[in-house]
């Protein structure tokens, strides 16, 4: 069975978070086959990338790498449609792991030195990490969030701090 995000951004404002939408609304019913790809590759869609996913709060660490935090539950000022959907979301036994992180973390984060194992890959683990994946930014390169995604989130906000995604996972 799969694990998908699901994502959450929000600004601050003075009255306190508000949730944004960075992606274009898309009717999945009566989508064509070349609107979901060229959604797809959008570089703010996520999509099942189990390496962003370790990286983002240690779930499907099949790397078995320090993420950027562990994941931190979710924020208690979070936005009502956040908490909305967070408290829709908890009716499903597979969901978990909640968590948040600022576009100021992930703008600093260090995506650059050397992954940061947990401890060794156990053997039945090291059939799937790939041996060209040797830092943060090689084990995320097939996803465009990090090289383009981060930076048009940027375009939300004058400072980074005010941007957070919120987020949880679904086995």
């Amino acid at each position: 069975m799969g694990c998908d995000l699901h994502e959450h951004f929000e600004v601050r404002k003075d009255d306190g978070w508000k949730r944004i939408q960075v992606l274009p609304d898309l009717d999945w019913d009566t989508a064509t086959p070349e609107q979901e790809e060229a959604y797809w590759r959008l570089p703010l869609f996520i999509g099942r990338d189990y390496d962003l996913f370790a990286i983002l709060g240690g779930v499907r660490n099949r790397m078995n790498v320090r993420p950027i935090s562990p994941c931190r539950g979710i924020p208690d000022d979070v936005s009502d449609e956040v908490r909305d959907a967070w408290r829709a979301a908890q009716h499903y036994p597979e969901v978990h792991s909640p968590s948040w992180l600022s576009l100021h973390e992930l703008l600093t984060f260090d995506w650059d030195p050397p992954l940061v194992r947990l401890e060794p890959i156990a053997d039945q683990d090291a059939r799937e990490a790939r041996p060209e994946m040797v830092t943060y930014r090689d084990a995320v390169a097939d996803t465009r969030f990090v090289t383009e995604g981060l930076t048009q989130l940027q375009a939300f906000v004058d400072d980074p701090h005010d941007l957070r995604m919120v987020f949880w996972f679904d086995s």
